[in-house]
């Protein structure tokens, strides 16, 4: 018993180092990927992807997952200010900032399993996590930046907005799609003809905006917004997985054609090229998450609806109307078969009235439930009740 024990706790612990040292690589991966999509006028990334990292992290595995996060923030940190000080305060704020976030989706009842599920679970990571924790984040991590001296205090406010905008564009685009790997699968759905025509037709349409815009005429800033129509599309026509990856494709086609120089953001010098660049993938992130999500709460309204429609609200067994149903197609079936048959059973419950009479109705339904339990128990599977 002593042994098996120690056996146990040298393999959650060896689980807990091999977790922590995968979170540190992942964490420089989606540095190194941030750092991919500088602005080429600004110099400053328009997206930041650790933080989404760290939030699936902390959801998934809790506090447990705290030093591989503190440390990965540290060591990607350290690429933009070569001082380990100033990388250890935004560490310090990214920690913050996931903590608060892992909280309010809690308090919500929103985890990475039904993040997808519908409007309720969406709209809490939209707010609480996406926007909100992110905006706490960014206050302290310019906070960081004026205690160092990287920034003058007068500068602190931009750079606490492009710090909050590049969270939020992160965890919109990373967190749903790593929490769909998580999500148990569903059956697949049929879908109909030429379903990838959105995807294919939204990525086209992205790649002429951001690697041929013609930056001269007045009102360029606006020639991203020309895609919405076809995300509306694709978050009505296509799958989720599908819908996440148009999502990250459109995202990777502007931030990548940006960082060549090329696009409606990429024009001045005025950081608000960056925050338009930045707000172009919320928008249209948040369009197709808030689209797909309440499509997913219609299609399981009209689900339950038919379900309800077929039982009886009572005992949850099948209903009058289920019951024609099915002897239709048990006679049809016993017809076309040779030596097939069916067998038709009228129950009925002596004295029920004076069960109601004389002790209520509410003690006549618990009776009618347990003898509709008791028949589901004495029957077989293909029998129906």
């Amino acid at each position: 018993m002593i042994l098996r024990l120690h056996e146990n706790v040298a393999n959650s612990t060896s689980a807990l180092l091999i977790r922590n040292a995968l979170a540190i690589v992942a964490y420089l991966i989606a540095g190194r990927v941030s750092f991919l999509v500088i602005h080429p006028v600004l110099h400053i990334t328009p997206l930041w992807l650790p933080s989404a990292i760290g939030l699936v992290l902390l959801l998934r595995y809790g506090k447990q997952m705290l030093p591989g996060i503190f440390i990965g923030h540290t060591l990607v940190s350290l690429t933009g200010t070569h001082a380990w000080a100033p990388a250890a305060g935004f560490a310090l704020a990214g920690l913050g900032e996931l903590l608060l976030a892992a909280y309010l989706l809690r308090r919500g009842q929103t985890t990475l399993t039904n993040l997808l599920a519908g409007v309720k679970p969406m709209l809490h990571f939209i707010v609480f996590a996406a926007l909100l924790s992110t905006l706490a984040g960014a206050a302290l991590g310019a906070l960081v930046l004026v205690l160092a001296g990287i920034v003058p205090i007068e500068a602190s406010p931009r750079a606490a907005a492009i710090w909050w905008a590049g969270d939020v564009v992160g965890m919109l685009l990373v967190v749903p799609l790593l929490a769909l790997a998580i999500m148990p699968r569903a059956a697949p759905m049929r879908r109909p003809r030429y379903h990838l025509v959105p995807l294919l037709l939204a990525t086209a349409v992205t790649a002429v905006i951001f690697f041929h815009t013609d930056v001269a005429r007045i009102g360029h800033h606006v020639y991203g917004y020309f895609v919405f129509p076809l995300i509306v599309w694709s978050a009505i026509v296509l799958s989720v997985p599908l819908l996440l990856l148009t999502n990250l494709l459109i995202a990777a086609l502007a931030l990548s054609g940006t960082a060549m120089g090329f696009g409606p953001y990429a024009v001045t010098t005025s950081i608000t090229d960056v925050w338009l660049l930045q707000a172009f993938v919320g928008a249209i992130t948040i369009t197709s998450l808030m689209l797909k999500a309440a499509m997913e709460d219609r299609r399981r309204a009209n689900q339950q609806a038919r379900y309800l429609a077929n039982r009886d609200a009572l005992t949850d067994l099948p209903n009058r109307s289920a019951l024609h149903a099915r002897l239709q197609e048990v006679t049809a079936a016993a017809q076309q078969a040779t030596g097939d048959h069916a067998a038709l059973l009228f129950l009925d419950l002596d004295d029920f009235k004076t069960i109601n009479d004389t002790l209520g109705h509410d003690v006549g339904d618990q009776v009618l439930t347990e003898v509709a339990g008791r028949l589901r128990q004495t029957t077989r599977a293909q029998d129906s009740v």
